[in-house]
């Protein structure tokens, strides 16, 4: 009786660290995207307005008020045209807040 040795080829260690490296950073930002997104066009009760720059929170209009401030974020809530708002005080990221699930941050104000 013979036996065959069947060789089974495999993708190199590296390829799939490739891969990983790749897919991580991807599916991280296309995330970001969606949340971005869905406070544009769906909103939230609350807005998360990250990495905020000096001095943003004298830029917000009447009407909005901050719920917390954390070292590289600020949560605040408004009434309509709260996104555009923001992003007319100088915000570069605003994703949806309040809505149930998500984590407590920073120092209630």
């Amino acid at each position: 009786m013979t036996t065959e040795a069947v060789m089974i080829e495999t993708a190199p260690a590296h390829i799939g660290l490739r891969w990983l490296v790749a897919a991580v950073p991807t599916a991280l930002c296309l995330w970001l995207m969606i949340l971005a997104a869905v406070m544009r066009f769906g909103g939230a009760p609350a807005a998360l307005v990250m990495f905020p720059a000096p001095g943003f929170l004298s830029q917000l209009p009447q009407g909005v008020s901050v719920t917390s401030v954390g070292p590289y974020s600020v949560t605040v809530r408004g009434g309509q045209g709260l996104v555009t708002a923001l992003y007319d005080a100088g915000a570069v990221l605003v994703l949806p807040a309040g809505i149930s699930g998500c984590l407590p941050q920073g120092t209630p104000i």
